[in-house]
């Protein structure tokens, strides 16, 4: 809550520069994040569902493969996506906000003078239009670059619609303003809860997968605690069979 109390903050920030004229507030989501890093650590190795094994794995027992990228449900895949994205923006020249991570996942570029915030896989910028285009051209060509949607003017974030507009104050001056509006997220959830347990007059019995918590130490949050970014290793999670979208998990010797 702390984390996600200062990303509010942070893109609260970003609102106010975004809104104030002649700048622009602008959003991105990066597509399949996860998978556009490398998993580090020790090896790990899935079962993959019958239908997706290729042509030359039919007749075989139990085969296997090793897992090359953060897949979606690997514990450490959020750490290795979030490594690689800090790496990216960094490299092109944004600086952290803050000395101790306590503005975690927001950036600023002083020579293109725009705000970056990340939160997992969504993207949002403020600053000149022009230079807002300079900064999401940096953060996907070149070297590490992220696969992400085209940029557009900010719409919703965060499951938050931003409405941007202008009102006129007491005085006549024009103001800038941004509403957020959670009432789309909100309903959404609503529904997809009553789809799953029913209501109080007709309650569904509805299993709940559970895994254990993530162990694995993310170089990115340790700076929050150690003002440093030194690299600390991420070690190996074997999960239980079929815990995902048909796929299993095995360790490192190929037992489940």
């Amino acid at each position: 809550m702390i984390f996600y109390g200062c990303l509010l903050a942070g893109g609260g920030a970003g609102d106010i520069s975004g809104v104030t004229e002649p700048f622009v507030l602008m959003q991105s989501d990066a597509t399949q994040a996860y998978c556009q890093a490398d998993l580090g650590g020790k090896a790990t190795w899935i079962r993959l569902p019958p239908e997706r094994w290729p042509e030359g794995w039919k007749g075989m027992k139990d085969p296997v493969c090793k897992l090359v990228k953060a897949l979606y449900g690997h514990p450490n895949s959020g750490s290795y996506w979030e490594e690689k994205c800090d790496r990216k923006i960094t490299m092109e020249g944004f600086e952290p906000v803050g000395d101790s991570g306590e503005w975690r996942s927001c950036y600023i570029h002083k020579g293109l003078g725009v705000m970056l915030v990340v939160y997992v896989d969504d993207f949002k910028m403020a600053g000149l239009k022009s230079n807002c285009e300079a900064a999401w051209d940096k953060l996907r060509t070149g070297e590490e670059a992220i696969t992400m949607d085209d940029p557009s003017d900010i719409d919703a974030y965060l499951g938050c619609t931003h409405k941007v507009e202008t009102v006129k104050a007491s005085d006549g001056v024009e103001i800038k303003m941004v509403q957020y509006d959670m009432q789309s997220f909100l309903e959404q959830c609503v529904a997809s809860y009553v789809s799953l347990v029913g209501t109080d007059e007709n309650l569904v019995s509805a299993t709940t997968p559970f895994i254990d918590e993530d162990d694995c130490e993310n170089t990115i949050q340790a700076a929050s605690r150690t003002g440093s970014r030194g690299h600390m290793p991420l070690g190996q999670r074997v999960l239980p069979k079929g815990c995902l979208r048909g796929y299993s998990w095995v360790s490192e010797k190929g037992e489940g």
